[in-house]
């Protein structure tokens, strides 16, 4: 087995150049050749805010699944110190 690399996705720069492609495409697209109205920029912030309302509620329980592991991992290691300190306080 090779050696363990993060995927592409998770880089910094890949995400902040995926972002800036999408702001100019989506630019090119809704501004200058669509030229959508006031009630398509309401419809567009209804859609974006919704969006990143998603995406807050997934690290979220992503933040909760990491934090409900790091306390399984220290409780199990904790578990032999408290056996073995256990004698001490009969």
């Amino acid at each position: 087995m090779g050696r363990f690399t993060f995927p592409t996705f998770t880089n910094v720069w890949v995400v902040l150049s995926i972002c800036a492609a999408e702001v100019v495409l989506f630019h090119l697209l809704l501004v200058l050749w669509l030229k959508i109205g006031k009630r398509a920029w309401k419809i567009v912030d209804y859609i974006w805010l919704s969006l990143a309302a998603l995406g807050i509620f997934g690290a979220a329980g992503q933040a909760r699944q990491l934090v409900a592991t790091n306390t399984v991992a220290r409780v199990k290691s904790a578990i032999p110190n408290i056996l073995h300190a256990a004698p001490f306080f009969r």
